[in-house]
């Protein structure tokens, strides 16, 4: 990066951006807090879903353009400078209303303020990664992860080190804004630890393996589901209403009102 560790004016970018998607962060958090007050006072709201998936998929499919690709859109602008939407923050912030969407707004913005600016190669990917991080801390309210998870998105010996920097101070910066404006994340206490023996390393190392299995088959479910919906489903808009019928059957017969969120 211009043979500087980190450039001061790529840090300066990324922690005003970081600043904007702390302020964004507390306003999606809060429409999260209205959602799931809204789903406990009234839990049939499931009934609904065909409804808001059609008019999510034809927002998106007349309006959307690439920004139906999601999180794929955002770590190829990390890695490859491809464009993202400006419509794809706002779109993100009303149509999926969940923390993991949050990087999309996070990357969204952060992608258009550096091609704005003029940045290029590096110094664009590293305003990008610094934007993910500080979506991603701040949202979650873990900054440490946050940081790594910005770089993580970043392909294998694509990154450079003069990201590292501005993704820890981004996703810090962010999570203290958001938390200076009074929002406070839910915090978990483990009540025991056990001991790290033989016994626990095992069991440790297989509940990896087979979580890694899940992670896998979820991922090929995803993309073999979407091959078959495309190949019974040649409009849209059936997909989407079929998609939101089976979730909302599944939801009433399986008594999973707990997990609609």
């Amino acid at each position: 990066m211009k043979n500087k560790f980190v450039d001061f004016k790529v840090l300066a970018t990324s922690l005003c951006c970081s600043v904007v998607m702390g302020l964004i962060s507390f306003a999606f958090l809060k429409c999260l807090d209205y959602a799931a007050d809204f789903r406990s006072f009234f839990p049939l709201c499931y009934m609904f879903l065909p409804v808001a998936g059609i008019v999510t998929a034809f927002v998106y499919k007349r309006i959307g353009g690439k920004s139906s690709m999601g999180n794929n859109i955002i770590i190829e602008s990390a890695n490859d400078g491809e464009k993202v939407p400006k419509r794809l923050a706002s779109l993100t912030f009303i149509f999926t209303c969940r923390e993991g969407t949050a990087v999309q707004i996070g990357g969204s913005l952060t992608s258009n303020v550096a091609d704005y600016l003029g940045f290029k190669n590096n110094d664009r990917s590293t305003i990008v990664l610094s934007g993910i991080s500080a979506a991603f801390g701040s949202v979650f309210g873990t900054p440490f992860a946050g940081a790594f998870f910005g770089m993580e998105v970043c392909c294998v010996g694509r990154l450079s080190a003069g990201a590292v920097i501005p993704c820890f101070a981004c996703s810090y910066l962010a999570n203290f804004v958001t938390q200076l404006l009074g929002f406070k994340h839910e915090r978990y206490a483990i009540s025991s630890i056990p001991d790290f023996d033989a016994r626990f390393l095992f069991v440790f190392l297989i509940a990896a393996v087979c979580l890694g299995l899940i992670g896998k088959l979820f991922a090929l479910g995803i993309k073999y589901v979407k091959l078959a919906y495309s190949k019974i489903f040649k409009n849209y808009l059936l997909a989407a209403v079929v998609g939101a019928t089976i979730v909302s059957l599944l939801i009433f017969a399986l008594g999973l009102n707990d997990f609609e969120g």
